[in-house]
């Protein structure tokens, strides 16, 4: 399978388990705190990922600490903001907010890693993001809400963090940077989470291993999606989330899918399709200068 081929289909692993992921925060988030979900969601997962000794090796041969910290700490604020956005608005929403990243994406990666963007791409992702604004028509009112804030936040935080998985994805395997980015998280998270502690009933367990599961396998996904194309390229493929968030919440949090929904996915997918196309079509390579680095 060609290089880009495997990028777009380790990017839909990557947004179905995500999507999956989210649902499962949203049924403990009635219970617990924001920051106790996103300190269990990672540490957990790296309980899980340790489970894999021979990556415990691969940790000393590490490079990049500047990148490593970026993603860490990017990440660390994207999911604490993201976990309180799920709790206090509908699942598809706080989704679609979090992916206006996407316009972020493309400008960091040509400024940070010197990628080119092709401008059909670029009108792709534009049309994405219309589809974005069709769907939120009716929830206007809302973005006024701290909530659809918390996901701004998270977006512009997740797409620095996607941006330096891209450069780590270049020189260490996926297993090493998902590894090294729960372990960060759980440490980093573990005060706040301290202060607003709630001992998980007994029955929340498997759904507290279910967020864990779901996270590593959308984190692990990504990774080798990044390794096999272009940030702008991988990232767009998130869109896949979106008619997939409204779906769950539709299913299992009697979450109201109104017409301007259904448009702005519809749009949303067209353009996913078009850049996976795109994508598989024309060959996707790393400037010289970044092979070397």
């Amino acid at each position: 399978m060609p290089g880009a081929a495997k990028a777009v289909a380790w990017s839909v692993v990557s947004a179905g388990t995500f999507a999956f992921g989210q649902a499962s925060v949203k049924l403990l988030s009635e219970r617990l705190p924001p920051a106790e979900l996103a300190f269990l969601r990672a540490s957990v997962g790296v309980l899980i990922a340790i489970g894999a000794w021979r990556l415990l090796a691969e940790l000393r041969k590490a490079r990049h600490p500047f990148w490593f910290a970026a993603r860490c700490i990017l990440g660390v604020i994207a999911i604490y903001a993201f976990m309180d956005a799920i709790a206090r608005i509908p699942l598809a929403l706080a989704t679609l907010v979090l992916f206006s990243r996407l316009l972020i994406v493309p400008a960091l990666a040509w400024l940070l890693l010197n990628e080119r963007v092709e401008p059909s791409v670029w009108g792709a992702v534009l049309a994405g993001l219309v589809g974005i604004a069709v769907a939120l028509t009716p929830t206007l009112g809302e973005w006024r809400d701290t909530g659809a804030i918390s996901a701004f936040i998270a977006a512009i935080a997740s797409a620095g963090s996607q941006v330096a998985v891209r450069r780590l994805a270049q020189a260490h395997s996926a297993g090493v940077i998902v590894i090294v980015n729960s372990a960060a998280a759980g440490l980093l998270l573990a005060f706040p989470a301290a202060a607003v502690w709630v001992t998980p009933p007994l029955g929340d367990l498997p759904v507290l291993a279910a967020v864990a599961g779901f996270a590593l396998m959308a984190q692990y996904a990504a990774a080798r999606a990044f390794a096999g194309s272009r940030a702008a390229f991988v990232a767009s493929m998130d869109f896949l989330t979106v008619p997939m968030t409204a779906a769950i919440g539709f299913l299992v949090f009697s979450e109201t899918i109104t017409p301007h929904l259904v448009i702005g996915s519809a749009l949303i997918l067209a353009s996913t399709l078009y850049i996976a196309w795109r994508g598989t079509h024309h060959v996707l390579r790393l400037p010289e200068t970044q092979k070397s680095a």
